[in-house]
């Protein structure tokens, strides 16, 4: 096929198991190929960063975020690279003062967490319509920058920051249900067998939402062990604890805040692996982490590949089986029609997004 990039991947002798235990495993590494890209904001509206975490309409061709920097919450075509901001910046009844995450009920309706104002948003016909207290009024800090919508209820990773500073890894509670038409709060969930145990840092996971498998996959910050919680049971179990080749141990325990201090951010950054996101791709799971290198630093924040590494690994459903190891070349973002959403030339002055196939067969779908 005309225009293919392909990223051949070799074979790789590894020291692990999908058990968690250390035996030797052969396992090939998954080709990738780039089948077409868009930039962004060349229409429309601009944005200053795109964020991990997109919440994607397949059908509709359109994907929503949060732009942290310039407070906004948004949707952009995936076909053409056109920016809308969904409400104006303000706290007025239709504007948003802080946007964090972004809840996709379905292709009409969404809910925006709004981190300033502590309220869930209720978005509908291309307005804010409604106002709901938020988490904020339930003592937990919502961590990721999508949360999921199922039977009433928000869906999201949380700090449970009561519990995770006192250590008490036991009873606290990774997950959140938040009734927020009835002001009820629910956690959730366990905390994974392999998560560090050297502080309160980074204490949360990155989540996704099956739906068809009624099951919330999340893997801790720092972890690599797949966790399940399965809601018609109410249980929660291991799904996988396979460990992959690139993946950082903690060693380092955080010490007082390193704001300002670039040597004590970067003893700490080099030292840990960060997952940067989950999704379904077809009838696999894919989980995403990134690698700080020193050039991250030297250059004040470049998520350039080189500076950082991205690698991942896909696990066949229902049971997580065969896992094989990939790497990407730039930071992950979500899926979109079975393709892999990855940032291109980090730092140009426009916004660039590359659609990526794994185990590359044929001609794309888009």
């Amino acid at each position: 096929m005309r225009g293919v990039l392909l990223f051949a991947l070799p074979f790789f002798m590894i020291l692990s198991s999908c058990t968690g235990g250390d035996i030797d495993s052969e396992i090939n590494l998954v080709e990738i190929a780039r089948i077409g890209g868009i930039t962004i904001g060349e229409e429309g509206e601009q944005l200053s960063e795109i964020m991990q975490g997109l919440h994607v309409s397949d059908d509709l061709g359109i994907a929503y975020g949060v732009d942290l920097r310039i407070r906004r919450a948004y949707k952009m075509s995936l076909t053409t690279g056109e920016v809308k901001f969904l409400a104006p910046e303000g706290r007025g009844p239709g504007e948003l003062a802080g946007p964090a995450q972004i809840i996709k009920k379905n292709n009409s309706e969404l809910y925006i967490y709004d981190n300033n104002l502590n309220v869930i948003a209720e978005y509908k016909n291309g307005s804010i319509m409604n106002k709901y207290p938020a988490f904020s009024d339930h003592n937990v800090w919502v961590r990721n920058y999508n949360g999921f919508y199922h039977n009433g209820s928000i869906i999201t990773a949380i700090d449970d920051y009561t519990n995770v500073r006192n250590m008490d890894f036991q009873n606290a509670r990774p997950l959140a249900f938040l009734d927020f038409s009835k002001g009820k709060l629910v956690k959730k969930g366990e905390f994974s067998p392999t998560v560090d145990r050297l502080d309160a840092d980074d204490k949360y996971p990155v989540i996704y939402f099956d739906e068809e498998m009624n099951t919330i996959f999340y893997v801790f910050r720092t972890d690599y062990t797949i966790m399940g919680y399965h809601i018609d049971d109410d249980k929660t179990t291991v799904m996988n604890s396979y460990r992959p080749r690139d993946l950082r141990i903690r060693s380092v325990e955080v010490q007082g805040s390193t704001s300002g201090n670039i040597d004590a951010a970067m003893q700490l950054g080099l030292d840990r692996s960060r997952v940067l996101g989950i999704n379904r791709l077809n009838d696999q799971l894919l989980v995403v982490w990134k690698n700080f290198n020193e050039g991250f630093y030297d250059n004040m924040g470049d998520y350039s590949a080189g500076n950082v590494d991205y690698f991942g690994v896909m696990y066949d459903l229902p049971n997580l089986d065969n896992p094989r190891e990939f790497t990407l070349p730039g930071r992950f973002f979500g899926t979109y029609k079975n393709k892999l959403l990855i940032e291109e030339e980090y730092g140009s002055m426009d916004l660039k997004i590359g659609f990526y196939e794994l185990e590359h067969t044929g001609e794309s779908s888009l």
